[in-house]
């Protein structure tokens, strides 16, 4: 019983430690660890989409292969996320520049906006697999244009399916729309000191780039980091559409 009663305080001690330590970040640093929160939310929800949609195709499970293809996915995750995310946090810390709405505005909500499209994208990459066997990449200016023609096609196979990715477009900018309006996101204005900011600039900078890169190793991070074993199906639950469709359209 003492045990239990000790492991409840050294939760409690952590629990209000992590809370202190969001307390004392800026607006923006909050803002942006939230949406990093979502997007990962998004990227690991994809994946367990995948390996749902696809497992059929795993010629033998195993369990332990696949957690640690989750884990070596949070590393393309955290990379796509900073892509996305990082423009956005640098200009956050031009503090001068707060003072117009209009800039507040465009920090505060592109996310969003890049969150909805990245979430579009992440489910053409799962269409695109079924026949293509491979992550999107540079033919996602092609699928695009050939979209409507493979929803349709999607609804005649599948209408269950494409009932529910729409449902669940449509409920995400709605309730993102009024959570951003609710709150009036746009009207907060980072007013950490100067020196400070250009501290967090020079530090986010840093943060963003390793992020991207997948790490300090010597190499940054490839797709073939990806592979785990001889399965081309479980190979491929660690990548997301997003990143490969970047990483292709850069080696173009």
């Amino acid at each position: 019983m003492f045990g239990r009663e000790l492991t409840v305080i050294k939760l409690g001690i952590v629990w209000k430690g992590m809370k202190r330590l969001w307390q004392k970040l800026s607006f923006s640093d909050s803002l942006y660890f939230s949406y990093l929160t979502l997007f990962l939310i998004l990227f690991t929800s994809i994946r367990f989409l995948f390996l749902g949609i696809y497992s059929y195709r795993i010629q033998s499970f195993d369990w332990i292969q696949i957690i640690f293809t989750f884990l070596i996915g949070i590393r393309y995750d955290l990379a796509s996320a900073a892509m996305i995310l990082g423009f956005g946090y640098l200009i956050s810390k031009i503090s001068f520049l707060n003072q117009f709405i209009s800039f507040r505005i465009l920090w505060t909500f592109y996310p969003i906006l890049a969150f909805l499209f990245c979430f579009g994208h992440l489910i053409s990459d799962l269409i695109y697999y079924e026949n293509a066997n491979k992550h999107i990449g540079y033919e996602a200016v092609i699928f695009f244009a050939d979209l409507p023609i493979l929803l349709k096609s999607l609804f005649l196979e599948s209408p269950i399916l494409l009932t529910f990715i729409l449902i669940a477009l449509v409920s995400l900018i709605y309730f993102s729309l009024k959570i951003y309006l609710k709150w009036k996101i746009y009207s907060y204005i980072d007013k950490t000191k100067p020196w400070k900011q250009i501290l967090k600039f020079t530090m986010g900078v840093l943060f963003i780039g390793i992020f991207v890169r997948g790490g300090l190793q010597q190499s940054p991070l490839r797709a073939t980091n990806a592979i785990v074993g001889e399965d081309t199906t479980i190979n491929n639950i660690a990548l997301n559409g997003f990143y490969t469709t970047v990483m292709d359209l850069k080696s173009q």
